[in-house]
């Protein structure tokens, strides 16, 4: 996914992180390619976990899960919530705490602050922290590397000639 392509997804989902993703006059971003498909990947997780409270109410008739009752979770959100948990336990609680309130909650870069009793502007450093950290937990690092020593591979033997069907 191209940077405007992950600027524009973040726009949609994380606005708070949407701001220090943009590109100013002059200026660099402030967050990197890799730190902003961190946050989308923790946001998806989030999703699919379905951790955060249901703010709607539905009409329809309860729908019964595989487990019986309908408060079940699904199969799906069990393992989400375990790959979440697994990514954020070995960051440090700052990092964890601000992954979850921003990319899983939607909460302001102002309102963690606040929230942790942080001076201004550093929820957006511990943030990028946090970011690059949960980035290479995930595999994700700012430039993209091959091997370094790959042979060529062939489907056919070397040497091989074509036959004739006959």
């Amino acid at each position: 996914m191209g940077i405007e392509a992950q600027a524009e997804a973040l726009a949609r989902t994380l606005p708070a992180v949407a701001v220090l993703a943009r590109a100013r006059k002059n200026e660099t971003r402030f967050l990197a390619s890799h730190q902003m498909e961190a946050a989308l990947r923790i946001h998806r997780l989030f999703e699919k976990a379905q951790i955060r409270q249901n703010v709607t109410m539905r009409y329809g008739p309860k729908v019964s899960g595989l487990r019986g009752n309908g408060d079940s979770v699904s199969d799906m959100a069990i393992d989400a919530r375990m790959r979440l948990e697994s990514l954020l336990t070995d960051l440090p609680r700052d990092c964890q705490s601000v992954l979850r309130d921003i990319c899983g909650y939607d909460m302001g870069i102002h309102d963690v602050e606040q929230l942790h009793g942080w001076p201004r502007r550093s929820g957006k450093i511990v943030l990028r922290l946090a970011l690059d950290l949960a980035a290479a937990r995930m595999g994700l690092s700012p430039l993209a590397r091959g091997q370094e020593t790959c042979g060529t591979r062939f489907w056919v033997q070397p040497g091989a000639m074509p036959s004739e069907i006959g």
